[in-house]
């Protein structure tokens, strides 16, 4: 056999496996409308946009987004499919690197990460390339005094393409999250900026990838009313940011896990019913947690103490889980609980949460936001290397008995300060995480991603650390491994197929062998 039938095998034998393991149940990404259907039942999708979504702006500037989307995606389909469903594209694994640590970008794992956000670092940039990711430029602060003058848009779009251009980033994502009332002209004004930056971007850029922060429910999170058809058409990918979800406690002011297993699986059940395909779905989730203190409520018999987490008031036993991190950063990039269409934050936190079947629930000091009265700003964010550095003999929670709430799907424990406040902290590790991840395979969606890259311990020297960034890891790993026997039957299939192809052209993060090569073992520095 020539070497390039050869190659030409081994390249069809890793689109047959990647077909398997869709199957099997890995992420998918769903292939393209063929052209002869683009324009098939465009004037009823036009008008069902309008019943299924919640957007801004008045009709005619709705329906102006959503026709530049359609066009788009009809020219990037006539030039062989677009990027977030085109064909033999693995999973997305997305990250956000704020940290701007050199030690720690060598050490992410590159076999699985293949796409950057928020990192203008050249460095980076380069180094992602040569491993077949992508970096994203961010697009977050000033953009509300942009958005409605089309002159300042053309400008501002100008100005971070030469910012792009210059640090060698393969796109751009956008993070606005102001609130915007139902029926504003704010919300198409965003739209129409996103889809003005995908069209520069996408010109100049080979293979530029265009991605926006979404909150984990379409329905009112935090007060953003935005065109989220008009987002989804222009952008590539909506990141759903899965985390963060009590923001707006409607419920008891209590202590509660950032991300609800029933919360996370009810946001991607909410954007999937609105009718974004789960080809352009990301899902988001934390490497972070919440060190609350808890207060004295006088009202509740059980609030003296902070002594449980459980729904039922008895948390199971369990470990702490998995990473590390040398970042003490959160997540700016938050979403929260939501009023619409029976996705009330009342009951994703506050209802149902941080010991509401009593039993020594962590009662929060009322902290207001964005029409709650209680939310999780009553805490502070901490990395979960700094948690898992906290229960290490002589941290801050020396000793401190590691539960899961079975009904929130996450760990939590209690420590007494030292002034003497007693806290609980609620946090993802591993074992939890691994449960989410399984949310975003059943459903197919394009992939998944994390807030923050640097909240796990990489490039640290201590075997601890390491040992517990790679379990993190191996989470991500597993969540996107196909079953053993498919793979074997679609490498069988490869060998004794005398079709011969050669791979369609492929940019940053595209499909190849590179992209599903086993882990290395992680290297002490």
């Amino acid at each position: 056999m020539s070497a390039a039938a050869s190659g030409a095998a081994v390249w069809l034998a890793a689109c047959l496996i990647a077909a398997a393991a869709a199957r099997a149940g890995a992420l998918a990404v769903p292939a393209p409308r063929v052209a002869a259907d683009a324009d098939a039942g465009d004037a009823d999708a036009d008008a069902d946009a309008g019943r299924q979504w919640g957007g801004g702006g008045d009709g005619r500037q709705q329906w102006t987004g959503r026709e530049r989307a359609r066009r788009e995606q009809q020219r990037q389909q006539a030039q062989g499919g677009s990027r977030a469903t085109g064909p033999r594209q693995p999973p997305r694994v997305y990250g956000f690197s704020v940290a701007g640590d050199a030690r720690a970008f060598f050490d992410y794992d590159w076999s699985l990460l293949n796409m950057v956000g928020w990192a203008e670092d050249p460095a980076l940039a380069a180094f992602a390339r040569a491993r077949g990711a992508s970096v994203e430029l961010r697009a977050q602060s000033g953009l509300e005094p942009v958005i409605s003058d089309p002159a300042a848009r053309a400008d501002w779009v100008g100005r971070q393409l030469a910012r792009a251009r210059a640090a060698g980033l393969g796109g751009i994502n956008f993070d606005m999250e102001s609130p915007v009332a139902p029926g504003a002209r704010a919300a198409g004004d965003y739209s129409s900026l996103v889809a003005e930056a995908a069209a520069a971007f996408r010109a100049a850029v080979p293979n530029a990838t265009i991605t926006v922060d979404v909150p984990w429910s379409p329905y009112d999170v935090d007060g953003r009313n935005y065109d989220w058809a008009g987002l989804a058409g222009a952008a590539d990918y909506l990141f759903v940011m899965s985390y963060d979800i009590q923001s707006q406690v409607f419920g008891r002011c209590v202590a509660s896990a950032n991300a609800p297993l029933d919360a996370v699986a009810r946001g991607v059940r909410q954007w999937l019913e609105a009718g974004v395909p789960p080809g352009k779905l990301i899902l988001g989730l934390p490497w972070y947690g919440y060190d609350y203190p808890c207060y004295l409520d006088p009202s509740e018999p059980d609030s003296s103490t902070a002594s449980g987490g459980s729904s039922d008031g008895s948390g199971s036993s369990g470990s702490s889980g998995s990473s590390g991190s040398s970042s003490s950063s959160g997540s700016s990039s938050g979403s929260s609980g939501s009023s619409g269409s029976g996705s009330s934050s009342g009951e994703a936190s506050g209802g149902s949460g941080g010991g509401s079947g009593g039993g020594g629930a962590c009662f929060l000091k009322p902290t207001p936001f964005q029409g709650a009265s209680c939310s999780d700003a009553a805490g502070v964010q901490r990395c979960f290397a700094d948690i898992m550095r906290m229960l290490r003999p002589g941290g801050e929670a020396a000793g401190a008995e590691v539960r899961r709430d079975p009904t929130q799907g996450a760990p939590f424990f209690d420590y007494t300060a030292a002034d003497g406040t007693p806290h609980q902290v609620w946090f993802d590790d591993a074992a939890s995480l691994a449960a989410k991840y399984k949310i975003a395979t059943d459903h197919g969606l394009a992939g998944l991603g994390f807030w923050n890259l640097d909240c796990l311990a990489h490039g640290s020297a201590d075997e601890a650390e390491r040992a517990q960034t790679a379990g993190m890891w191996a989470a991500v790993r597993a969540a996107l491994a196909p079953a053993p026997a498919a793979v074997a039957t679609a490498a069988s299939a490869a060998a004794a197929s005398g079709r011969l192809g050669g791979p369609a052209a492929r940019g940053p993060g595209a499909a190849g062998p590179a992209a599903v090569q086993p882990p290395q073992p992680p290297q002490a520095r």
